[in-house]
């Protein structure tokens, strides 16, 4: 039986990926960048137009050290005994809009369904 491995990987390594992940999601442009708040690595996220919040947040917190009831969260790895555990404790999303019409737009499709 193989031994369990887990691999810890920094916030600066994690918003790479995340990056990566949105834009071959959503082919559309993402910053993504890590930020220091006292002990916490923060991943802040922003874009203009494209995807909706919601969308892009399911994604985002695939990349969250823990869950809202702070269990630990981990990606299982292709050899199926390695675990990723990124070291991201907070995920912040900035959705902007280039103009006042595209944000209306943005909240018509909302709440229109």
């Amino acid at each position: 039986m193989m031994e369990k491995k887990t691999i810890y990987t920094p916030a600066s390594d994690a918003a790479k990926q995340l990056r990566k992940h949105l834009r071959q999601t959503f082919d559309h442009a993402f910053s993504v960048r890590v930020k220091q708040s006292g002990p916490f690595e923060i991943l802040v996220v922003t874009w203009t137009d494209g995807p909706f919040y919601e969308s892009v947040r399911q994604i985002a917190n695939y990349y969250l050290r823990r869950d809202a009831e702070g269990n630990q969260l981990y990606n299982k790895c292709a050899d199926g005994v390695t675990y990723e555990v990124y070291l991201v404790e907070i995920v912040t999303l900035e959705h902007k809009f280039s103009t006042p019409e595209k944000q209306r737009e943005a909240i018509e499709r909302v709440y229109s369904k």
